[in-house]
């Protein structure tokens, strides 16, 4: 499948976004939010942050930094 370049620079944008609203929240908020929204203990909010790092380099490009941090080992 191939996407417009448009629509690559859109989705990192939303990528970036969502990634910088879950680095700015209240944490024990956002995680009690995370696991009624979720419904499961499948997935939790570092598992969340690494896949969205990890997508975010794959479309943009980036440095990679986020994959590497310790908190997403």
């Amino acid at each position: 499948m191939e996407l417009a370049v448009d629509d690559v620079v859109e989705l990192a944008e939303m990528l970036w976004f969502i990634g910088d609203w879950l680095g700015g929240a209240d944490e024990q908020m956002l995680a009690a939010s995370f696991r009624r929204f979720m419904d499961a203990d499948g997935c939790d909010l570092a598992e969340l942050r690494s896949d969205l790092a990890r997508f975010t380099f794959l479309i943009d490009g980036s440095d990679g930094e986020d994959l590497f941090e310790p908190e997403h080992q």
